[in-house]
């Protein structure tokens, strides 16, 4: 009897331990996933020129057509989207061609899609603004077709995107930006932000004018 009382109760302990152990592990494995992605949220891997740099107060500002300085204007841009396109080409570029000395203009990829593989025109957009200004960037893609990879292809420096969208670290920062996109309340594609003031969809050139006349003095 004490022999098996004894043989049990190691079993037991040798049970309990590995429980222990796995429970440990699991416990560490999430306590690193939670430090990983707070490291994540404070790095500064997105480059300056792409942050946003406003945040959208509850009322519109005052006027700030006397300031010197130029108006932060930033547009939320899909590559996948018609309507982006559109008032790229036919509002946005036009008035920059003639104002933007007035204004520092930023480009922000954005999409709705979540998942990895459906992201490419993001991925491909952050990589174009890594060595290209944002107003030469919708020049160079105003024509752009809905089939992004023969585009690419067909650029001078396609090696270049391409290595740029398989790097470790592309999709994360783009995720960063979505997320970033996210807290100042863009939904969708385009979104123009000017002086914590946002617009959404398609802009023409006349009302572009009307409700910037403001910065245009």
């Amino acid at each position: 009897m004490n022999k098996v009382f004894w043989i049990g109760l190691f079993v037991f302990l040798i049970g309990m331990s590995a429980v222990g152990a796995s429970a440990y592990k699991m416990h560490m494995n999430n306590a690193m996933d939670h430090n990983t992605q707070t490291d994540l949220s404070f790095k500064n891997i997105i480059p300056s020129f792409l942050l946003p740099t406003h945040t959208i107060s509850p009322t519109p500002k005052a006027s700030t057509a006397s300031v010197k300085n130029p108006v932060k204007m930033t547009l939320y841009y899909d590559l996948n989207c018609s309507y982006c396109h559109e008032f790229s080409n036919t509002s946005l570029l036009p008035f920059l061609a003639k104002y933007s000395q007035k204004f520092e203009f930023a480009l922000i990829p954005f999409s709705k899609n979540t998942v990895e593989k459906d992201q490419n025109e993001s991925l491909l957009l952050y990589c174009l603004l890594q060595t290209e200004k944002p107003m030469l960037v919708l020049e160079k893609t105003k024509d752009m077709s809905n089939d992004w990879k023969a585009w690419r292809d067909a650029q001078p420096n396609a090696e270049v995107l391409k290595t740029c969208m398989n790097l470790p670290e592309t999709y994360p920062n783009v995720q960063v930006l979505r997320e970033q996109a996210k807290l100042v309340g863009v939904k969708g594609t385009p979104t123009l932000i000017v002086d914590n003031e946002k617009w959404e969809g398609m802009l023409s050139p006349e009302s572009l004018i009307t409700i910037l006349a403001e910065y245009l003095q």
